[in-house]
């Protein structure tokens, strides 16, 4: 992750020994949910893993995670607005 923030023009990378942090690159910012955050019994490693691979335009490579992987990490983590978020992207598939 940091080297994909770096190739994107973070300039302050976070520290992913956190479960959630804040990131800014050239054009966006937000947070990111860290393999460290609680995600209860449930090892995403494989959903980083096997992510979606897609390309922008100019070729630039986008990494991200599968619908069905995403629903179960948001239920994994056992929040009740997680719960809520599995819910609204389990309703993408209809």
């Amino acid at each position: 992750m940091r080297d994909a923030l770096a190739l994107c023009g973070c300039t302050e990378l976070p520290d992913l020994d956190r479960s959630q942090v804040g990131y800014r690159v050239t054009g966006a910012s937000g947070d990111l949910c860290t393999p460290a955050l609680p995600w209860g019994a449930m090892d995403v490693t494989p959903c980083l893993m096997g992510a979606e691979i897609t390309r922008d335009p100019a070729g630039f490579t986008i990494r991200y995670a599968a619908l069905d992987d995403l629903v179960r990490m948001r239920r994994a983590l056992g929040r009740p607005k997680d719960h809520r978020r599995a819910d609204e992207l389990a309703r993408l598939h209809t």
